[in-house]
C-alpha cells in the first residue's frame, strides 16, 4: 500500500484492517463499511475542469464584449 493510501485512512480516521482479508468478506467488516460510508459522503470536485470552464466563460465574455463594443463604435462612426 502506498503512503498516500495510508494517509487517506489516517485522514478519514478509519482502520485499514479490512485490506488484510479476502475481498469477498469486506462487506462484513466494520472498518470497511466505515471507510465506504466516508468515501460515499465525499464531495468530489474536478478543479481542472472547473478552471477550464471558468476560463472559457471569461474568454467568451471578453470577446463578446469587445466585439459588441467594436461594432457599436464602428456603427456610431459611420452614422
Amino acid at each position: 500500500m502506498s503512503e498516500e493510501s495510508l494517509a487517506f485512512f489516517e485522514a478519514c480516521n478509519v482502520s485499514d484492517v479490512f485490506l488484510r482479508t479476502d475481498l469477498e468478506k469486506w462487506h462484513t467488516i466494520k472498518s470497511f463499511n466505515e471507510a465506504k460510508n466516508k468515501v460515499q459522503q465525499l464531495h468530489v470536485v474536478n478543479d481542472v475542469a472547473e478552471r477550464g470552464v471558468a476560463l472559457a466563460n471569461t474568454y467568451i465574455n471578453v470577446t463578446t464584449s469587445t466585439t459588441d463594443s467594436e461594432f457599436i463604435a464602428g456603427h456610431r462612426a459611420t452614422a
